[in-house]
């Protein structure tokens, strides 16, 4: 970041593969990228995020399911 340089890269999205190819992307650009979301980048099992607008069972959903969402808004809010 041109703000604060050195400093830690949030990237946030709405698909699982887009978290992997920014970590893949950091990691052969030495850049210190992080995020958080449903998906272990070890891991094969990718969980895609809930589009609170496009859900048509959003209402019945488990609430935790939703935590990563609004873990991203909060971030992105704090962002400098």
């Amino acid at each position: 970041s041109n703000l604060l340089p050195g400093a830690p890269i949030y990237f946030a999205s709405d698909t699982s593969t887009a978290v992997v190819a920014a970590h893949s992307y950091a990691q052969m650009h030495d850049l210190p990228v992080v995020s958080v979301d449903g998906y272990n980048i070890s891991s094969a099992n990718k969980v895609d995020r809930i589009h609170l607008d496009k859900d048509p069972g959003w209402k019945t959903r488990n609430v935790s399911e939703f935590d990563s969402t609004f873990v991203d808004l909060y971030m992105l809010a704090q962002s400098k």
